[in-house]
This record gives C-alpha cells, structure tokens and sequence, in this order.
C-alpha cells in the first residue's frame, strides 16, 4: 500500500459499514495504541499508507484487492 485511503474506501473493501470499521479499531486497544504512534486521531478521515498497514496487520488484509 502506498497511498492514502480514506475510511469509508477501507470499511467497504472489508465488507463493512463505516460505523462497524471505527467501532472495530476502537475496541481494539493495541491497535489504536499503534495507531496513536503515528498520529492517528479518532475523527480522522484519511489513512496514511503506515496507518493502512498497520490496521491491515491487526485486523488481517480484506478480500478484496487493492
């Protein structure tokens, strides 16, 4: 991954709604840590390619390709 991606992209390529996808990394308490790391903020719209891969690590990469 090397772009940004925003949440609603992310939430469907999982096959999710936007709600499920936020309230899947907010409970998730060493993901957001990790996330934190780089900047992350609760209401932020855009994934940054480190932000990407790191979600893709916690929560496994998504059926559906790049």
């Amino acid at each position: 991954m090397k772009e940004s991606i925003n949440k609603t992209t992310l939430a469907q390529m999982y096959g999710w709604n936007l709600q499920f996808l936020v309230n899947r990394i907010n409970t998730l308490s060493e993901l957001v840590k990790e996330l934190e790391g780089t900047g992350y903020y609760n209401n932020q719209r855009i994934f940054t390619p480190k932000q990407v891969k790191i979600i893709f690590k916690h929560l496994c990469n998504p059926t559906i390709p790049l």
